[in-house]
Protein backbone atom coordinates (compact mmCIF):
# COMPACT_ATOMS: atom_id res chain seq x y z
CA UNK A 1 0.00 0.00 0.00
CA UNK A 2 2.65 2.19 0.63
CA UNK A 3 4.20 1.99 -2.86
CA UNK A 4 0.77 2.93 -4.40
CA UNK A 5 1.08 5.90 -2.49
CA UNK A 6 4.46 6.50 -3.55
CA UNK A 7 3.38 6.07 -7.25
CA UNK A 8 0.30 8.24 -7.20
CA UNK A 9 2.36 10.97 -5.46
CA UNK A 10 5.54 11.18 -8.20
CA UNK A 11 2.50 10.94 -10.96
CA UNK A 12 0.91 13.44 -9.73
CA UNK A 13 3.86 15.79 -9.42
CA UNK A 14 4.89 14.70 -13.22
CA UNK A 15 1.49 15.43 -14.43
CA UNK A 16 1.13 19.14 -12.78
CA UNK A 17 4.97 19.93 -13.97
CA UNK A 18 3.81 18.45 -17.77
CA UNK A 19 1.34 20.96 -17.45
CA UNK A 20 3.22 24.13 -16.76
CA UNK A 21 5.93 23.48 -19.08
CA UNK A 22 2.80 23.08 -22.39
CA UNK A 23 1.09 26.37 -20.94
CA UNK A 24 1.26 28.91 -23.41
CA UNK A 25 4.45 31.47 -23.39
CA UNK A 26 4.07 35.31 -23.67
CA UNK A 27 6.54 37.11 -25.01
CA UNK A 28 6.48 41.13 -26.15
CA UNK A 29 8.74 42.93 -28.85
CA UNK A 30 8.07 46.81 -29.85
CA UNK A 31 8.61 48.92 -32.89
CA UNK A 32 8.72 52.51 -32.58
CA UNK A 33 6.98 54.52 -35.36
CA UNK A 34 7.69 58.09 -36.53
CA UNK A 35 6.62 60.25 -39.29
CA UNK A 36 6.97 64.02 -39.61
CA UNK A 37 4.60 65.97 -41.62
CA UNK A 38 6.71 68.99 -42.83
CA UNK A 39 4.90 72.79 -42.05
CA UNK A 40 3.32 74.17 -45.12
CA UNK A 41 2.51 77.43 -44.84
CA UNK A 42 2.55 79.23 -48.45
CA UNK A 43 0.67 81.92 -50.42
CA UNK A 44 1.12 83.08 -53.85
CA UNK A 45 -0.93 85.95 -56.37
CA UNK A 46 -2.49 85.16 -59.65
CA UNK A 47 -1.56 88.60 -60.98
CA UNK A 48 1.52 89.64 -62.76
CA UNK A 49 1.64 93.18 -62.52
CA UNK A 50 -0.44 95.88 -61.26
CA UNK A 51 -4.12 95.79 -61.89
CA UNK A 52 -5.87 98.67 -63.67
CA UNK A 53 -8.56 100.50 -61.91
CA UNK A 54 -9.81 102.07 -64.45
CA UNK A 55 -11.42 105.31 -64.01
CA UNK A 56 -12.90 105.59 -59.94
CA UNK A 57 -14.83 108.61 -60.45
CA UNK A 58 -18.40 106.66 -60.39
CA UNK A 59 -17.13 103.86 -57.89
CA UNK A 60 -15.70 100.70 -58.19
CA UNK A 61 -17.90 97.86 -56.35
CA UNK A 62 -16.61 94.47 -55.62
CA UNK A 63 -13.49 94.39 -58.28
CA UNK A 64 -11.55 91.16 -57.91
CA UNK A 65 -7.72 92.14 -58.51
CA UNK A 66 -6.26 88.57 -57.56
CA UNK A 67 -6.95 85.34 -56.59
CA UNK A 68 -4.80 84.15 -53.96
CA UNK A 69 -3.36 80.37 -53.16
CA UNK A 70 -3.29 79.77 -49.47
CA UNK A 71 -1.84 77.16 -47.98
CA UNK A 72 -1.37 76.14 -44.33
CA UNK A 73 -1.27 72.67 -42.25
CA UNK A 74 -0.50 74.18 -38.92
CA UNK A 75 -3.14 73.03 -35.97
CA UNK A 76 -4.25 76.73 -35.24
CA UNK A 77 -4.55 77.56 -38.44
CA UNK A 78 -2.74 81.40 -39.87
CA UNK A 79 -3.49 84.73 -40.16
CA UNK A 80 -4.01 87.03 -42.83
CA UNK A 81 -2.70 90.82 -42.55
CA UNK A 82 -2.91 93.00 -45.47
CA UNK A 83 -1.05 96.73 -45.57
CA UNK A 84 -0.86 99.44 -48.19
CA UNK A 85 2.38 101.28 -49.07
CA UNK A 86 0.17 104.51 -48.99
CA UNK A 87 -2.07 103.87 -45.91
CA UNK A 88 -2.91 106.70 -43.67
CA UNK A 89 -2.06 106.91 -39.87
CA UNK A 90 -5.27 104.94 -38.74
CA UNK A 91 -4.46 102.11 -41.10
CA UNK A 92 -7.08 103.50 -44.18
CA UNK A 93 -6.45 101.82 -47.40
CA UNK A 94 -5.78 104.71 -49.88
CA UNK A 95 -4.35 105.25 -53.31
CA UNK A 96 -2.14 108.04 -53.87
CA UNK A 97 -2.60 110.82 -57.09
CA UNK A 98 1.18 111.05 -58.75
CA UNK A 99 0.98 114.99 -59.34
CA UNK A 100 -2.03 115.95 -57.39
CA UNK A 101 -0.83 114.45 -53.96
CA UNK A 102 -4.31 113.41 -53.26
CA UNK A 103 -5.71 109.93 -52.18
CA UNK A 104 -8.78 108.09 -53.11
CA UNK A 105 -9.94 105.36 -50.25
CA UNK A 106 -10.68 101.93 -50.94
CA UNK A 107 -11.43 98.80 -49.12
CA UNK A 108 -10.58 95.27 -49.32
CA UNK A 109 -12.54 92.19 -49.08
CA UNK A 110 -10.60 88.78 -48.53
CA UNK A 111 -12.30 85.51 -48.69
CA UNK A 112 -15.50 87.54 -47.93
CA UNK A 113 -13.95 88.89 -44.91
CA UNK A 114 -14.17 93.07 -45.18
CA UNK A 115 -10.57 94.56 -44.76
CA UNK A 116 -10.83 98.12 -43.87
CA UNK A 117 -7.72 98.92 -42.34
CA UNK A 118 -3.73 97.89 -42.89
CA UNK A 119 -4.24 96.60 -39.13
CA UNK A 120 -6.92 94.26 -40.00
CA UNK A 121 -5.93 90.68 -39.16
CA UNK A 122 -8.34 87.65 -40.11
CA UNK A 123 -7.90 84.01 -38.47
CA UNK A 124 -8.68 81.49 -40.49
CA UNK A 125 -8.48 77.43 -40.14
CA UNK A 126 -5.72 75.06 -41.28
CA UNK A 127 -6.13 74.23 -45.31
CA UNK A 128 -6.11 70.88 -47.33
CA UNK A 129 -3.16 70.18 -48.87
CA UNK A 130 -4.61 71.97 -52.22
CA UNK A 131 -5.39 75.04 -50.44
CA UNK A 132 -8.06 77.70 -50.64
CA UNK A 133 -8.23 80.54 -53.36
CA UNK A 134 -9.89 83.59 -52.21
CA UNK A 135 -10.53 86.36 -54.04
CA UNK A 136 -8.80 89.42 -53.39
CA UNK A 137 -11.97 92.20 -54.01
CA UNK A 138 -11.43 96.18 -53.94
CA UNK A 139 -14.46 98.52 -53.12
CA UNK A 140 -13.38 102.19 -53.98
CA UNK A 141 -16.79 104.70 -53.43
CA UNK A 142 -17.70 107.27 -55.74
CA UNK A 143 -16.05 110.71 -54.92
CA UNK A 144 -14.75 113.95 -56.68
CA UNK A 145 -11.61 112.84 -57.80
CA UNK A 146 -8.84 115.31 -59.20
CA UNK A 147 -7.61 113.88 -62.52
CA UNK A 148 -4.39 112.10 -62.36
CA UNK A 149 -3.12 108.71 -61.82
CA UNK A 150 -3.01 106.76 -58.40
CA UNK A 151 -1.47 104.13 -57.90
CA UNK A 152 -0.95 102.10 -54.30
CA UNK A 153 1.39 98.87 -53.77
CA UNK A 154 -0.29 95.80 -51.61
CA UNK A 155 1.31 93.49 -49.43
CA UNK A 156 -0.37 90.20 -48.51
CA UNK A 157 1.25 88.11 -44.62
CA UNK A 158 0.14 85.32 -44.04
CA UNK A 159 1.66 84.00 -40.97
CA UNK A 160 1.12 80.50 -38.99
CA UNK A 161 1.96 81.21 -34.90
Amino acid sequence: MKLNKIIIGVSALLVAGAASAWAATTVTATVGLSGTVLEVTTIATSTGGPVSLGDPTGGIPNLSVATLTEKCNKKGGYTIQITSANHETDGTYRLLGGTTTEYITYTLTHNGDAFTKASDTKTYPKTGSSGITPALVLTVPSGNYSADTYTDTITITMSAP
